[in-house]
């Protein structure tokens, strides 16, 4: 299954996500309907180590919004839809959500308010990674940090006169698992701030005056 942006019937802008066996094999930039720039290793921890070991495989993968006036697709949602499983808990939505302006937004949270931790690859070529309030970035982090907010991963500060203690505290089964998982993304190079994918260039346009 491939999903990309479309543009004069070819795959132009943020996609390709392909998901093969359930794996996902590729992500990134489409040109012309081919891979220009790929950024697999982007999101790839977050579809290994959240959507697929969520205990939610048996949902559909795929869920379609429009919009109530044009009819038009407002949101496709490649991951989980928000679920109701008790009168006090409600499964956030997870995933990837293609945006009717030509942006993905990646992470897990409110399916149609985008409040919390996400990247966000914008229609204009630029990535932005944080904490955002309904669409805005309020605090700029790097993948690093992200992928750490995601797995619950602490890192202990050596120099710190407690830290003996916690390093000796019992750790249970399901965080050393966690943290070996967390160890795989290490190397992930990050993503460059104000540079557009799009053009392989620096991105000029947030200094330009108003």
């Amino acid at each position: 299954m491939y999903t990309m942006f479309f543009k004069n019937n070819r795959g132009n802008g943020w996609g390709g996500l392909c998901i093969n066996g359930g794996y996902l094999v590729e992500f990134g930039y489409y040109e012309d309907s081919k891979l220009r720039t790929n950024l697999t290793d982007f999101v790839q921890w977050y579809y290994e180590g959240k959507l697929s070991k969520s205990g939610r495989a048996d949902e559909s993968m795929m869920s379609m919004y429009t919009s109530k006036e044009s009819k038009e697709v407002t949101n496709l949602l490649i991951g989980y839809a928000p679920k109701k499983v008790s009168e006090s808990i409600t499964l956030a939505c997870m995933g990837f959500r293609f945006k009717a302006d030509g942006s993905v937004w990646v992470g897990t949270g409110n399916l149609s308010k985008m409040t919390g931790y996400y990247i966000h690859f914008r229609p204009d070529g630029c990535i932005d990674i944080g904490r955002f309030d309904d669409g805005y970035l309020r605090e700029r982090m790097s993948l690093q940090e992200l992928i750490d907010n995601y797995f619950g991963t602490h890192k202990i500060n050596e120099d710190n006169l407690s830290a003996a203690l916690f390093k000796n505290r019992s750790i249970s089964s399901y965080q050393l698992e966690r943290e070996s998982e967390r160890e795989r993304y290490c190397d992930i190079e990050e993503p460059k701030v104000d540079f557009n994918y799009f053009t392989g260039e620096p991105n000029y346009s947030d200094d330009l005056p108003f």
